[in-house]
């Protein structure tokens, strides 16, 4: 967003990061929502961004203190999720053979995906985070990618944006400027 704003210093965009945005959208108390949770309204445009890519993460220490080496070797390990129900790390879960979903039983919620790494970062336990989170964490050792190989399901992120605030030249603006984004 840094060089959005080195564009185009005349517009201002406030950031309101919440798991409740659809009301916010139908009430005009927003321009626009980025969300992968689909808004499905008769007002609402939908434009696609991209599929966000999810790893599942632990130090290298933690790694090698409980010897993970493949999906069987989780059993044992704490799980760091958003949640005690575990939907967050349904993406992962759902992509598991079905006799392999049922093999986390420690579980550490963390309501956040940034304590979510720092927790992983301290060899807490294993995390399930969208991967541009951790890139920078990963190049430098700090955390290591388990299942690489694995398959995982993804989510869409899509702009969502009603009818009259997508003609508004500032959002024109703002939309095209993310739809040119690739995260690295």
């Amino acid at each position: 967003m840094k060089r959005f704003f080195e564009q185009h210093p005349n517009i201002h965009v406030d950031f309101h990061l919440s798991h409740h945005l659809l009301t916010k959208l139908l009430n005009d108390e927003l321009d626009m929502a980025i969300d992968c949770r689909p808004h499905i309204h008769p007002e609402i445009q939908v434009i696609p961004l991209f599929r966000e890519e999810y790893v599942v993460i632990a130090s290298p220490e933690y790694i090698a203190a409980n010897d993970i080496h493949d999906l069987g070797d989780i059993e044992h390990c704490n799980i760091l999720s958003l949640d005690k129900s575990l939907d967050w790390w349904g993406n992962f879960i759902h992509a598991l053979p079905a006799e392999r979903q049922a093999c986390f039983r420690r579980v550490t919620v963390i309501n956040h995906i940034r304590g979510i790494i720092n927790a992983a970062l301290c060899g807490i336990g294993i995390g399930f985070v969208p991967k541009y989170t951790v890139l920078n964490a990963i190049a430098e050792g700090a955390l290591t990618i388990l299942f690489p190989d694995r398959d995982i399901l993804n989510d869409r992120i899509n702009i969502y944006i009603k009818e009259k605030r997508a003609a508004l030249d500032k959002n024109i603006c703002l939309m095209d400027f993310l739809k040119r984004l690739q995260l690295q």
